[in-house]
């Protein structure tokens, strides 16, 4: 099957520690981190002709909503269940049984001194 959505649905920085304390030129200097985790959204299917309908339609009834606020209230496994109980049902009765749909998650670390 083709890829005919792949759009990120959320956003979510977690994880903010210190990374290294180091002195440099006499000064003390602090590099932190944090989590930047992205969420997705992944529909495959034959054709796509009425992805955009459906996902916007999934959009204004607030079942994306849903997902996104599983994800950064609960992480990942609240983000599945809400998105395996309530999105992906609908998606697929709009779509039709021949599509399918996934959510991803794809996070970086990023670094930054103080």
């Amino acid at each position: 099957m083709a890829v005919l959505l792949y759009e990120q649905i959320g956003r979510w920085e977690h994880s903010h520690q210190v990374h290294s304390v180091d002195i440099k030129d006499w000064k003390m200097v602090v590099t932190m981190k944090k989590y930047d985790e992205k969420l997705f959204l992944k529909i495959e299917g034959p054709d796509g002709a009425e992805v955009r309908a459906c996902v916007e339609r999934a959009m204004q009834r607030g079942l994306i909503a849903s997902v996104v606020a599983g994800f950064v209230g609960g992480g990942l496994a609240a983000a599945l269940v809400a998105f395996e109980a309530v999105a992906k049902p609908d998606l697929i009765n709009c779509l039709g049984s021949s599509f399918n749909a996934t959510i991803e998650t794809k996070g970086d670390w990023v670094y930054w001194t103080l």
